[in-house]
Order: structure tokens, then sequence, then C-alpha cells
């Protein structure tokens, strides 16, 4: 960090990123969080019974996501499943050792949040959906530095914090209105593309709560 502030240029492209780059990466991980909930109702009760009482009738407001601590965990728990972002690469220009292999300097690596968020070594079910303020992984509580869903850089770091909180109100005000069934006829097929998303759609049953 420079402590420089940024000209009007330089504003205006960090703006369109926010906007941009992180519509993307947000759809893909809201899709996922749906089909997720579809797929478990009592999580689905659980995120509307906290919509219900945190939001109300209420136009959401910054202050609410303190407040919306479940639907988090949803939202979270959803991005370790399919985080939007499959492979990161990562430049190695000096060279480095990885485990028991050497990597040349120059290399470029590639990590995968798609693994390292299903491994068993690291985490307890680790294919189930189970949200919560502590997803276990093995041998300590929390998920500490194991779960990475996003590019970690401390300049995205405010982009990340936007798209959370962006994702997790989006992902309440929906529930507070609508009810998602799962299509017994229908299985999504994950591809990595620009983001992780289904080669054959996001396909739910979506109706009004108290309605048709």
């Amino acid at each position: 960090m420079t402590g420089t502030s940024f000209d009007g240029d330089e504003l205006l492209d960090q703006i369109a990123m926010l906007f941009l780059a992180g519509h993307e990466t947000s759809a893909s991980a809201l899709a996922w969080s749906l089909y997720l909930m579809a797929e478990a109702p009592e999580v689905q009760a659980r995120v509307q019974a906290e919509a219900d009482a945190v939001l109300g009738d209420d136009q959401p407001a910054f202050e609410h996501m303190k407040r919306l601590g479940f639907t988090r965990d949803v939202f979270r728990e959803a991005m370790r499943l399919y985080p939007p972002v499959a492979f990161l690469a990562r430049d190695c220009p000096a060279g480095d050792r990885l485990g028991k292999r050497d990597i040349p300097p120059g290399s470029v690596v590639m990590v995968s949040p798609w693994l390292s968020h299903r491994q068993a070594e690291r985490w307890t079910e680790p294919h189930a959906f189970r949200p919560g303020p502590v997803r276990l992984s093995r041998g300590q509580g929390g998920h500490g530095g194991r779960l990475f869903p996003l590019q970690r850089r401390a300049a995205r770091v405010p982009r990340r914090a936007f798209a959370l909180q962006e994702a997790v109100l989006v992902l309440a005000m929906l529930s507070r209105r609508l009810r998602f069934e799962a299509d017994p006829a229908w299985t999504p097929v994950p591809v990595a593309r620009l983001t992780l998303r289904s080669a054959n759609g996001v396909q739910l049953r979506v109706f009004r709560r108290g309605g048709g």
C-alpha cells in the first residue's frame, strides 16, 4: 500500500472492476447457493426465517449485514463447494519447493480452490453442504487459510468485501419473498470457464412464499 489516493481514471477503473468483475463471480456463487438451498429445505427455511426477522419489509441496508449471520454462512459454504474461480494461476519468479517437488524459476503454478476445498484430509464431510458459524477442518476448528474461493491479493480485498455484502443481501432479499425447489429430473454439470458455472444451467422451481 502506497498511501496515495487514486486519480480520476484510476478511481473509474476500480469502480468498473467492482461492478463488472464482481458481477460474474457473484452471479455464479448466488446460482450455486440457491441450488444448494433448494436441495436442503431445512437450510432454506432458516435463511427465510432470518430474512423475515432482519429485513421484514424494509429496504436492505449495510447495518443488516451483521444480523444475517446464517445467510452469510450459507453463502460461504456454497463458495467452498463451488468456488467462483476454480483455478488460480500464480507466477513463481524465484523458484520454490512444494512438498517433494522443486519448482523452477519462472514457472506458473496452478492453485485449485475446487480441489483444496474438497480434500478429505482437510475437511470433515468435504462434499456435504453443512453451513454453520465454524466449518470444521480435520485436526482443528475453523477454516483459516484453507478456504480461498476468490483471489487473496491485498488490492482485491475491497472487491471481495463488496461482493460478499452484495451477495448476502441479495440472497436474503430473494429468500424473504420466494421459495426454491430442486428439479428432480435435472442435475447440474459444473464446468470451469471464466467462472465455475453449470454447463446445463441452474434449473429451479420458484414459488412465491405463501402463494403460487
